[in-house]
């Protein structure tokens, strides 16, 4: 009990700093998703009086998004650019259940064996029978791919 009760004045403003951080990194990056999300907005708001600050902040959160969306994959280099878009079909204990070619350069085709070998992170609850079928986009620039995922709301189309 001593021990905690020296420790925690001194560690108190740090630890807030800290929880602020990251709290006005998520507003942020919840504004850029949402620019409707009034709750967001109010947050930074509130925390963030400068609104040149925010608006700096609200764009750094929108490229954090769309990095947490983007996976890098190589190839043998030597091959020409191009685009090709995919279903992956996530379920639980499964990395990759399976991939579908939607459309695209049709030598981007055989890339789905490496799309289907990233370490994605995908919340699904282990024993349930969820899945889950996002589509990305893969550009490829010589031995360079990235493999972003299209956020649901802007999927208008299977096909």
């Amino acid at each position: 009990m001593i021990y905690g009760s020296l420790i925690t004045p001194v560690f108190i403003p740090d630890i807030y700093r800290i929880w602020e951080t990251e709290v006005i990194h998520v507003c942020a990056m919840a504004v850029a998703v949402k620019e409707q999300s009034t709750e967001a907005g109010q947050c930074l708001e509130r925390l963030v009086l400068d609104s040149r600050t925010r608006e700096k902040l609200i764009g750094m959160g929108a490229t954090d998004v769309s990095e947490m969306r983007r996976y890098h994959i190589t190839r043998a280099p030597g091959q020409k650019s191009g685009s090709a878009e995919f279903f992956v079909l996530f379920a639980p204990n499964i990395k990759v259940k399976d991939i579908k070619f939607i459309s695209g350069e049709d030598d981007l085709k055989p890339l789905a064996k490496e799309i289907r070998e990233v370490d994605y992170i995908v919340p699904l609850p282990d024993g349930s029978e969820a899945k889950l079928v996002r589509r990305g986009i893969l550009m490829c620039t010589g031995a360079h791919c990235d493999f972003v995922f299209i956020p649901p709301d802007a999927v208008f189309s299977t096909k």
